[in-house]
């Protein structure tokens, strides 16, 4: 996201992220605090009861069925990065 940023020579931004972009935007404000000039997370994910894989697994799955079917593979790039 740093990268993206720089390459549209953005210095500094308001970050507005959804469920996993919400880790990626906190990952850059952690990172950069002074690039990020708001930060607002919808529903991040990822809580520390959810991390291992089979827990991880299972809400996706339960999730799976409310999301558009052209994003899943998409989603499914995301959670193996």
């Amino acid at each position: 996201l740093l990268r993206w940023m720089d390459d549209r020579g953005l210095a500094r931004a308001a970050l507005v992220a959804n469920s996993l972009g919400a880790q990626v935007a906190a990952e850059a404000a952690a990172r950069a605090p002074e690039r990020v000039a708001r930060l607002a997370l919808l529903g991040p994910t990822l809580d520390p009861r959810a991390r291992p894989l089979l827990v991880s697994l299972g809400r996706l799955l339960r999730s799976a069925p409310f999301e558009r079917p052209a994003l899943y593979p998409v989603l499914a790039g995301d959670y193996l990065r």
